[in-house]
């Protein structure tokens, strides 16, 4: 449903999503289900939303690097533009 909404929804919806995202960016770029809405918002959303989400995922960069290791967060971190 999040991912239709990025997809298809206004662009209010999408920034309500993309705020929501950023605030724990970090846990759900792990999860296995979660990390296909953050790579959904990337493909999607307009570049200041984007460019949103990267500058929290960048914020920490031991955290960063850490998800580029992960199973479900390499897909995240390579999706990053």
């Amino acid at each position: 449903v999040v991912q239709h909404l990025l997809q298809h929804g206004t662009a209010l919806w999408r920034q309500a999503i993309v705020h929501t995202l950023r605030l724990d960016i970090h846990r759900l770029a792990r999860h296995r289900v979660a990390s296909h809405v953050v790579r959904t918002a990337f493909a999607h959303c307009p570049r200041a939303e984007t460019r949103c989400l990267v500058d929290a995922l960048r914020a920490d960069p031991v955290e960063l690097a850490d998800l580029a290791h992960h199973h479900c967060g390499s897909f995240v971190v390579r999706d990053m533009r």
